[in-house]
This record gives structure tokens, C-alpha cells and sequence, in this order.
């Protein structure tokens, strides 16, 4: 099993669920529907899935993940690492990180 199958797996299961419910209802509480957001990290998409009422962008290093959260959600998703992000400065009003180090 590849760790793109791994993580939709765990994503997918009641536990799974319950965790990325509590992630995403902590981040709603500190953005506002107008902010652009930037998901540091996003996986295969699954903080994105929660915030449709957002512009939010998920960034991941592995194209495995990219593809699966391009297949499973309508956002942007963009490859990259966050050491070097490849976005231009101030594109965005908030940054998060959500189960990622």
C-alpha cells in the first residue's frame, strides 16, 4: 500500500474523520472567509474539502499527494516545499500547517 493509500485510508476513517473535523473547526476559528489561505502541507486535500467557503491553496513536496487532492477536491493545489515556497510574497493572508511536521 503507497502512503497516498495509507493517508486516504486514515483520512477516511472515523478517527481519521474526527481529527480532520477538530483541524478544521480550530483553523475556522482564526480565518475569515475572505482570507486566502495556505495550507502548508495539504496531503491529499482534505482541509481544503472543509473550507469551500474559502480561497484556500494546498501546497505539498510530493506529486503522489498533489495528484490525489487535485482528484478528490476543486482548489488549487500547487507542488512545492516550504522552505522555498513558490508563491509570490503577500499572495496570501494566512499560512497553516495541520498535522504536517
Amino acid at each position: 500500500m503507497s502512503d497516498v493509500e495509507s493517508f486516504v485510508r486514515f483520512c477516511e476513517s472515523e478517527f481519521g474523520t474526527a481529527v480532520m473535523d477538530r483541524e478544521a473547526a480550530y483553523v475556522k476559528q482564526h480565518v475569515t472567509p475572505n482570507e486566502r489561505i495556505l495550507d502548508v502541507g495539504c496531503g491529499i486535500g482534505s482541509l481544503e474539502g472543509r473550507f469551500p467557503e474559502h480561497e484556500m491553496i494546498g501546497l505539498d513536496r510530493s506529486e503522489a499527494m498533489i495528484r490525489a487532492a487535485r482528484d478528490r477536491v476543486s482548489a488549487p493545489f500547487v507542488l512545492g516545499d516550504a522552505t522555498a515556497l513558490p508563491l509570490a510574497t503577500g499572495s496570501v493572508d494566512a499560512v497553516v500547517f495541520v498535522s504536517t511536521l
